[in-house]
């Protein structure tokens, strides 16, 4: 075999001769490893004595010879920090999103599968591609993110992306956008979002050799090509375990994984985001700590931010007071809370609303929807204090005739709605049973109902 042929692309390993001088692999001009395909041959990564042993890898990467010679210049550049400095402090990176996201930093955002983590961070990605907020975090540094999907398709990511995109532009008029501002949000969003679908490649970060884990030659194909896209902010792999090639579940391997991740952050100087699933168990417990990620500790370990997506439960909604959605208005809650945080101090938990493709916070949400139902009720109110004032019963039967008020359905879900909310209750058993109104359900119906039009990022009724 030629030496052309023995070294394949920087990944596979080297057949090596026995443990040379030290002057045959070190340069005398520099101290630096040689990385001539002659040295690559010679390089060893253990004493010689240990190569007889089973299964020895006696053989060392381009990748590894870069990063020992990478290693070396560090330590030789070494300089005393400046008497002028030492006592001043460094400008650290604009962020990202102010109080979350820094560049150069790797993060990790586990969910339960199906939580919507994919659509969430795409709508994240557009809010870097447009400099707009995201969930209450003003973006500092706008420019262009890569989304690499391992399980999605190029039609189903874009799918993803255009409803995204249709549903807040369609809130934005609501809003009273201009169009030629919006018409700049959709440019930006086109040209900035990059989704690259990966499924079925085997595209993987790292890889087992013998009795140790490695780097593939993706990585450093990837840093080489990530480099050359003007102000890359965002670099997101959907999902982890897809794109990992290696055992998440131990911590001799998934340290490796993170180091892929690591390097590409330092190269790129980009926000690198793994998405990842979380165990059964964290599921059902609802668990929301440091650890929620399923496989290793080191994984949570390494990374420098932690975001936890959950979807709450019907009880958890109703318990958080929030309003749910009917047939032709869904409403999905997430709860996103940030666990670990190295460089910010961790914010509260978030409560998310999700009207099909439409994020938005759920306190500002339930505010507006809860507006419209108190007007309602006041109707409601109205038609429950007339039927007492005619000595009439107020069952829900006879509720549900008053046209005024909608159809059957609708009174029904009104009336449930409010019975919730502590508005209503029903007193009386079987066929005697009325619903009334309750003390607060009294104040509310003599309330005001807020009537400003809605402010900017609010969703209008």
């Amino acid at each position: 075999m030629s030496e052309a042929n023995n070294y394949n692309n920087g990944a596979d390993h080297i057949d090596s001769a026995p443990l040379p001088p030290a002057e045959v692999y070190e340069s005398e001009e520099n101290h630096k490893l040689d990385a001539s395909a002659d040295a690559q041959s010679k390089l060893v990564r253990k004493p010689a004595t240990q190569a007889d042993q089973p299964g020895y890898d006696d053989s060392a990467t381009a990748a590894e010879i870069v990063a020992a010679n990478e290693l070396i210049t560090k330590i030789s550049a070494w300089q005393p920090i400046a008497r002028s400095d030492v006592l001043t402090i460094p400008e650290l990176p604009t962020p990202i999103f102010e109080g979350l996201a820094l560049p150069g930093t790797v993060a990790l955002a586990p969910g339960e599968g199906g939580a919507g983590k994919t659509t969430l961070i795409m709508r994240m990605q557009m809010s870097v591609a447009t400099g707009t907020e995201w969930l209450g975090f003003d973006c500092k540094l706008p420019g262009t993110s890569v989304h690499f999907l391992a399980e999605d398709d190029q039609t189903r990511a874009q799918y993803i992306l255009t409803r995204l995109l249709l549903a807040e532009t369609e809130q934005m008029r609501r809003e009273t956008w201009d169009e030629s501002a919006i018409d700049d949000y959709i440019d930006d969003v086109r040209r900035r979002v990059r989704l690259i679908s990966v499924r079925g490649l085997g595209t993987t970060l790292a890889t087992a050799h013998f009795a140790s884990y490695r780097l593939t030659a993706v990585v450093d194909a990837l840093c080489e090509e990530l480099v050359k896209i003007p102000d890359l902010r965002i670099v997101t792999f959907d999902t982890l375990t897809r794109f990992a090639g290696v055992s998440l579940d131990s911590n001799d391997s998934a340290p490796t994984v993170l180091t892929a991740l690591e390097r590409i952050a330092e190269s790129t100087k980009a926000f690198v985001l793994a998405l990842h699933h979380t165990g059964k168990a964290v599921a059902r417990e609802k668990n929301e700590d440091q650890y929620s990620a399923r496989g290793a500790s080191a994984l949570s370990d390494h990374a420098r931010l932690m975001l936890r997506i959950r979807p709450l439960d019907a009880d958890e909604i109703s318990a958080a007071g929030f309003l749910p959605g009917d047939e032709k208005n869904r409403r999905d809650y997430l709860r996103l809370t940030v666990p670990k945080s190295n460089y910010f101090s961790r914010p509260e938990p978030i409560t998310i609303c999700r009207m099909g493709f439409l994020f938005r916070l759920a306190a500002d949400v339930n505010q507006q929807a809860s507006d419209i139902y108190r007007a309602q009720f006041i109707a409601l109110a109205a038609v429950i204090e007339d039927l007492q004032a005619q000595g009439m019963r107020t069952s829900k039967a006879t509720l549900e005739t008053q046209r005024s008020l909608g159809s059957r359905k609708k009174v029904r879900e009104l009336i449930e709605i409010c019975t919730e909310q502590g508005w209503l209750e029903t007193r009386g058993n079987g066929g005697k049973a009325e619903t009334v109104l309750t003390d607060a359900g009294r104040q509310v119906a003599q309330s005001q109902v807020r009537t400003s039009p809605p402010q900017s990022g609010e969703v209008a009724a």
